[in-house]
């Protein structure tokens, strides 16, 4: 029960951000089901990896690719359906602990987080641009 409502809560959440990028209403659904579907993986890989940091590059992944798919059926922009696609990934708790830990002068602390939530960010934009990287080779420009 706690997965639904984290699921249904990504998607919400990346509707809001999707509001807040002024995406347009004809892509609005599958934007949002891109951040459904990449929690949902993400949530899937934890199950079966202790590594939270390979949980999130294998989501990234997933989320490239569906990315560069709806990209290709709505012929817009891949960064479009990244953007809201990855907010539901992006480690928040991570970067409030980080802070609330500064403020507290609790320096190890602080640090841990700060060190978990680049990492994980380095992992997420890692799969992004991997897959970015195959979509370009397999499908080349028209000169």
């Amino acid at each position: 029960m706690f997965n639904i409502i984290q699921l249904i809560m990504a998607f919400f959440g990346s509707m809001g951000f999707a509001f807040i990028f002024n995406t347009k209403k004809d892509i609005l659904l599958p934007t949002c089901m891109g951040g459904f579907l990449a929690w949902l993986v993400y949530l899937i890989t934890h199950q079966w990896l202790a590594n939270p940091y390979l949980c999130g590059f294998i989501a990234s992944l997933f989320m490239g690719i569906y990315a560069g798919i709806m990209a290709r059926i709505y012929k817009k922009p891949t960064t479009v359906f990244i953007a809201v696609g990855a907010i539901p990934l992006i480690p928040g708790s991570g970067l409030y602990y980080t802070i609330y830990y500064l403020l507290l002068q609790n320096t190890a602390r602080s640090l841990y987080y700060a060190k978990y939530t680049l990492i994980f960010a380095s992992c997420m934009s890692a799969g992004i641009i991997f897959i970015n990287i195959l979509f370009s080779q397999f499908t080349k420009q028209k000169d």
